[in-house]
């Protein structure tokens, strides 16, 4: 069964997040369909690492493509106008799932949880089933620190379909 995977990141590729791209490079590798969804693009590792590649496909929240949904959704833009100063944080979330959804993934991934609750609230317009990778300082420090991101968090796991945890210690955390 071959799918369509959609990876939420912030950059890709990065050197920080080699697991990122070293995942992204198995499953494209088995047939499946990779679409990673991210702010910034480093077209040099990119071109490195993936090169003809044509299972991986790399989709950017670029202001172009906003421009573009705000003149193909002008009920959106007018819809937004009530929520007063909070217009153009709304706008950009009801972007950036629709950018999602235009991947037609069978799984959306969000590769880590503090990407994931800037999708709050929102994430139940995802079209697709919905992961997120609970790992690294967000989960020990921030969840323990943070009343907010505990809040947040607890949300969002209501809202998914998996979590995935790269530790047995992570998970207890959780």
């Amino acid at each position: 069964l071959k799918m369509r995977i959609a990876i939420i990141v912030d950059t890709f590729p990065s050197l920080s997040e080699t697991f990122i791209s070293n995942k992204v490079l198995y499953l494209a590798r088995r047939g499946h369909q990779l679409f990673v969804v991210c702010n910034k693009k480093n077209d040099t590792l990119f071109n490195h690492l993936f090169a003809n590649n044509k299972n991986v496909t790399v989709v950017l929240f670029s202001k172009q493509k906003l421009l573009q949904y705000l003149s193909l959704h002008p009920g959106e833009s007018i819809a937004a106008l009530s929520k007063g100063k909070d217009f153009q944080k709304h706008i950009y979330k009801k972007f950036k799932i629709n950018t999602i959804n235009d991947c037609n993934a069978d799984i959306v991934h969000f590769g880590f949880s503090g990407i994931a609750v800037t999708f709050l609230p929102g994430k139940e317009d995802i079209k697709a089933k919905k992961g997120v990778s609970c790992r690294g300082s967000a989960e020990y420090i921030k969840l323990l620190a943070y009343d907010e991101r505990k809040r947040l968090v607890k949300i969002l796991f209501d809202q998914v379909d998996t979590i995935h945890c790269v530790s047995g210690n992570m998970q207890q955390t959780i």
